[in-house]
């Protein structure tokens, strides 16, 4: 019997400097898969893990120290599939505190925040496409700094952004979004 491997990621949100921004991360080199690539703060289910929620949890505190009673889970995207066919549950949540976020150097190479305005600009340097599990998906991919934002974390930040924001990003490039149009999340 085939068992489905999960995986749960969680999207990170902090106001900072008046603005809402996401958590991201650049992966080890050292890691066998994904290394070198931005991620959001997530992994593989445990045994050990009651749900995929307490996954992102527990990977979000491994890879970069966030203390769960600091971090607001208030929405659960719809799950989708990474190109190893792995079911990812994506959290969206807010970070209360961070003064302890740091990276993980055995995970994580490095952690930086984007602003949500960014994103909204959607200013993507391309829309990469890819068909998984017999379904097509797209994500817009982003250059932010040295760092490149694409595939499922590109995927699940627009998903985030239609959702908490009523940003309406689609796969076909539109014109940037107005900021005074966006709505914010809730504190």
């Amino acid at each position: 019997m085939h068992v489905q491997r999960r995986a749960a990621v969680i999207v990170l949100i902090k106001n900072i400097n008046g603005q809402d921004c996401v958590l991201l991360t650049k992966r080890a080199v050292s890691l066998r898969s994904h290394s070198g690539e931005v991620a959001l703060p997530g992994g593989k289910y445990d045994d050990t893990d009651i749900n995929l929620r307490a996954t992102a949890l527990r990977e979000a505190h491994e890879e970069v120290n966030a203390n769960p009673c600091d971090v607001d889970i208030f929405k659960a995207l719809a799950p989708s599939y990474s190109r190893a066919n792995i079911y990812v549950k994506p959290f969206v949540a807010r970070l209360n505190k961070d003064e302890h976020i740091k990276a993980n150097p055995s995970e994580v190479a490095d952690i930086f925040w984007v602003p949500i305005a960014f994103f909204l600009e959607d200013q993507r340097l391309r829309t990469d496409t890819a068909c998984i599990k017999g379904r097509d998906f797209w994500a817009p991919a982003y250059a932010f700094g040295q760092h490149v934002i694409w595939g499922l974390t590109a995927r699940i930040i627009v998903d985030m952004l239609n959702k908490c924001y009523r940003a309406n990003i689609v796969k076909q490039q539109k014109r940037p979004v107005e900021m005074s149009r966006a709505l914010m999340l809730a504190s």
